[in-house]
């Protein structure tokens, strides 16, 4: 059976936090009861050491190793699209930086098998020259944005130039801000929205707030740049500027209903 590892170092975030509740907030890998399944198989290593205990607690700058089945076969590479257009601000041996427009996803999901970010990407850089550390279908991808939601982005020519990305955004090296127009009068100045974030039990192509277990915690603060008047029977609306602390699908979208 293929294995694929999992590179991940430990965060602000996960300063003190249960190993399997940080495992199951990545990302790249599954529920709580599967990653505590994953340590219990031996597949988990702390700073090179066998983790043992699904409820150790975790430390800044722990490197953890994660060992994750390959339990599906590999479904070919994806199929480079020339078509869809990369407006590209920088781009050196290492890393791209792009502007992502509205309407494109990063990549393949139901419904987008070969317009994506992702397919534009191979047909420039070629699958040999992207990151592959999120496996073949997300070459070169280090973070997303939302299929609606345009801004940088950036994009890994190399596995270690992947990793080295993916580090210092889980570092807070480099952080994530969002201009975002809301409809209503924001009273305060700034605050942060802490909840819990799952999939909707009504729709699944949709995510809401939820304490129920396995619901990802989810961090955003905001500020308020402008308020706009509205009509005598509108609501007005808001600008403000949002820094994520966690990427999780559609965070600013649930964050500011």
């Amino acid at each position: 059976m293929n294995e694929r590892i999992v590179d991940i170092l430990v965060g602000p975030e996960g300063d003190g936090v249960r190993l399997d509740a940080f495992l199951s907030a990545q990302d790249t890998l599954p529920s709580r009861s599967a990653c505590a399944k994953l340590v219990e198989e031996g597949r988990v290593t702390i700073n090179a050491t066998l983790a043992t205990s699904k409820s150790e607690k975790l430390m800044l700058g722990d490197r953890l190793l994660v060992s994750l089945p390959d339990a599906q076969p590999q479904t070919g590479l994806l199929r480079p699209n020339p078509d869809i257009p990369l407006d590209i601000r920088f781009e050196d041996q290492y890393l791209i930086v792009l502007s992502k427009q509205i309407g494109l996803v990063c990549h393949p999901s139901p419904g987008h098998v070969d317009d994506t970010l992702a397919n534009a990407l191979v047909a420039h850089c070629g699958y040999e020259h992207l990151g592959m550390l999120q496996g073949e279908e997300r070459p070169g991808i280090v973070h997303r944005l939302d299929m609606d939601t345009s801004g940088l982005m950036l994009a890994a020519k190399s596995d270690e130039a992947q990793k080295a990305l993916q580090d210092l955004i889980r570092l807070r090296v480099l952080d994530r801000r969002y201009i975002v127009l809301v409809q209503g009068y924001v009273a305060h100045d700034s605050g942060t929205i802490e909840t819990g974030i799952a999939r909707s039990t009504r729709d699944r192509l949709k995510m809401t707030v939820s304490d129920a277990p396995g619901a990802r915690e989810a961090i955003t603060t905001f500020r308020t740049l402008e308020r706009f008047e509205a009509g005598r029977k509108g609501e007005g609306y808001s600008l403000l500027e949002c820094h994520l602390y966690t990427g999780r699908t559609h965070q600013i979208r649930v964050h500011m209903r």
